[in-house]
């Protein structure tokens, strides 16, 4: 009986430790960050924090946590979400798709690699259509994106 009751404790203690050993893992990036939108107009030092099911940007000025931007299902703001298509519109005067601001943070091809063009350092790309007209481009960790008709510039440098 006393066999029996330590092997319990013994397993007990394993799924203990174990349980707390199964965590998310999640990487961070000190960056810096050019947003300007009609809404944000923002330059300065950020965090970027990537796991399984979370991007997250934090935006600082003077040291002191000015905004925080997360992605998960939905793309919140200091606490206030948005829909993801919502986001886009209120943002980038656009809709564009889900996971397009992920895609950009990510510094990965938007719209699927459309007009991808591979360069020496990673990769450009241009997209016109009648409601924007974008200029995109990844080169050795930093992530340059331009959209002429509403005027939005979003840029980040990994340091």
């Amino acid at each position: 009986m006393k066999n029996l009751f330590q092997i319990v404790f013994l397993c007990f203690i394993c799924v203990l430790l174990s349980s707390c050993a199964l965590k998310t893992k999640i990487q961070s990036q000190s960056t810096y960050i050019i947003l300007k939108t009609p809404q944000i107009k923002f330059a300065d030092y950020g965090f970027l924090y990537e796991g399984k099911n979370l991007t997250k940007l934090e935006f600082y000025n003077s040291s002191k946590v000015l905004f925080e931007l997360k992605i998960t299902d939905k793309i919140c703001i200091n606490g206030v979400c948005y829909t993801k298509i919502l986001f886009n519109k209120r943002f980038f005067n656009y809709e564009y798709y889900d996971d397009f601001l992920q895609d950009l943070i990510l510094k990965k091809p938007i719209f699927y690699g459309k007009n991808k063009q591979i360069t020496s350092c990673g990769f450009t790309q241009k997209i016109m259509s009648k409601n924007y007209d974008i200029f995109y481009e990844v080169c050795n960790g930093y992530m340059s994106f331009n959209e002429k008709k509403s005027k939005v510039k979003f840029s980040m440098k990994s340091l």
